[in-house]
Parts: C-alpha cells; sequence; structure tokens
C-alpha cells in the first residue's frame, strides 16, 4: 500500500481528466485537453477540489464591464464548466470519501464522494463514478500532480 495514498496532505494541480462511459468504454475529454484544478487536503481533515474545463470564455473584458450580450449563456457556461467542494476527508486503503459542506452544485451538499485512488511518485489518480439523470454511468478519472 502507497503511503502517499494513506496521507495525501498537500496540495496538487490537475494534470488529466477523461471520462469514460461505462457501457461502451468511450474515452471523452469533457473538459478539454487541458482543464486545470487544484486539490487541496489539510493535516486536519480539511478538503478542498475545484476543477475547470480549458477556453473559459469571461464574462468581464478585462475593463470591469460585462457585456449583457448573451449574458446568461455565457454564466451557464461557465458554471458548467466549473466544479467545486470543499468539507471534510476520510481514507481507508485506497478510498478517500469526501463529506461535502459547500459546492458548486448545492445537490452535493451533505452528500459523501468517495472516490478510488491510486499514488504513483507524486502523482495521485483519482477515480469516481458520476450517475446523471438519465444518463449512463460515467466514470471520471482526474490526474494529479503534487507540488507542495
Amino acid at each position: 500500500m502507497n503511503s502517499t495514498v494513506l496521507n495525501p496532505i498537500g496540495v496538487w494541480t490537475l494534470i488529466d481528466s477523461v471520462e469514460v462511459d461505462s457501457q461502451t468504454g468511450e474515452i471523452s475529454r469533457p473538459r478539454g485537453h487541458h482543464p486545470t484544478g487544484m486539490l487541496i487536503y489539510s493535516a486536519g481533515g480539511r478538503m478542498c477540489a475545484i476543477v475547470t474545463a480549458e477556453a473559459r470564455i469571461p464574462l468581464e473584458d478585462g475593463s470591469g464591464d460585462a457585456d449583457r450580450r448573451n449574458y446568461t449563456e455565457r454564466s451557464a457556461a461557465l458554471f458548467h464548466s466549473l466544479n467545486s467542494y470543499a468539507g471534510t476527508y476520510a481514507v481507508d486503503g485506497s478510498t478517500i470519501t469526501h463529506t461535502v459542506l459547500v459546492a458548486s452544485n448545492p445537490a452535493w451538499i451533505g452528500t459523501q464522494q468517495v472516490r478510488q485512488v491510486q499514488c504513483e511518485n507524486d502523482v495521485l489518480t483519482v477515480d469516481a463514478t458520476i450517475t446523471l439523470a438519465g444518463k449512463a454511468a460515467t466514470k471520471v478519472r482526474l490526474t494529479w500532480r503534487r507540488v507542495e
């Protein structure tokens, strides 16, 4: 058993994100080929994760003025290209369970997000199975590199 999995404390940056359809095995990259993200585990048992898709378009043009054309659509696109949550975590072998206290999607608050993990040479691979209404179960694999 890898000691990093038993002690994931630190800061991790996202290096890859893929989804695998459980029925077809098809691999997709809905967050693009260069998503960004950060995963933090504290010594006190707290965690925070944020993942964003590549090529997100800001609401503002840099001058502080928001372009009101398509504002609603652009806001929705930003929301759908972001996943973040924070809470507490517990490690049991190669399983990490996150208890969600705050999230970009309020439906996750109060839930437990169970993740299967592997760690080798400061690279943490995190697998989750996500089931959305009306869709087949999808395996999400996030790969992180320790930066701190």
